[in-house]
C-alpha cells in the first residue's frame, strides 16, 4: 500500500519491479527503455553483478503500466537512484522496518522458495551464479522462466492482499 501511495508512477514501479522480479536496484535504476521489449514482455540487462547479460520477464503487475507510459529511451524509473533514500525512509517510519533494495530482492528469493518454484528457477530469475552440475545444465532463457516468475509475483500479492493480472 505504501509503495503504490507513491506519487510518481515511476517510483511506485522501480519498488515494484524490486520486489516481484528480484533484479538488483542497480540494476532496475540503470534500466532503460531501449532495452524493454513490451511485446515480448521481456527487459535486458546488461552486464550484471554476474556478468551475463540477460532477459528478464516483465512482472505482469508492471506490464500494462509500462505500456501506458513507454518511451523510445530514457530511464525508465527516472530519478529514482537520487529520490530512493527519501522514499525509504518514508517507508521504513511507517512501517517500523528496514526497507533496503536488496531486502526486496531477498524477499523475491524467499517468496519464490514459499511459492514452491523449484531453487535452481529461483536462482537464474534472480541472476545468482549457479554452482551444482545440475543447475549448470539448466540453459533455459531467463525469458522462458516467466510462468515461474508471474507464480512467484502471485504469491506475493496474494500475501499483499492483491490480485495480479493472468496475460
Amino acid at each position: 500500500d505504501l509503495v503504490e501511495a507513491l506519487k510518481r508512477p515511476e517510483q511506485t514501479e522501480y519498488f515494484l519491479m524490486l520486489m516481484l522480479s528480484g533484479i538488483r536496484s542497480g540494476e532496475a535504476s540503470d534500466l532503460d527503455w531501449s532495452r524493454v521489449d513490451l511485446r515480448a514482455g521481456n527487459f535486458e540487462v546488461i552486464d550484471p553483478k554476474n556478468r551475463r547479460d540477460a532477459r528478464i520477464p516483465i512482472p505482469l503487475t508492471l506490464l500494462e503500466r509500462f505500456k501506458a507510459r513507454a518511451q523510445k529511451k530514457g530511464p525508465v524509473f527516472g530519478d529514482c537512484k537520487d529520490s530512493y533514500r527519501r522514499h525509504r525512509r518514508e517507508i521504513e517510519a511507517t512501517l517500523g522496518v528496514d526497507a533496503y533494495p536488496h531486502l526486496l530482492r531477498r524477499s523475491f528469493v524467499t517468496y519464490g522458495h514459499g511459492a514452491r518454484v523449484d531453487s535452481s528457477v529461483v536462482s537464474r530469475l534472480s541472476q545468482h551464479t549457479v554452482s551444482s552440475i545440475t543447475d549448470q545444465y539448466n540453459q533455459l532463457p531467463l525469458h522462458d522462466l516467466a510462468p515461474e516468475q508471474h507464480r512467484i509475483e502471485a504469491h506475493i500479492c496474494e500475501l499483499a492482499g492483491r490480485t495480479v493480472p493472468t496475460k
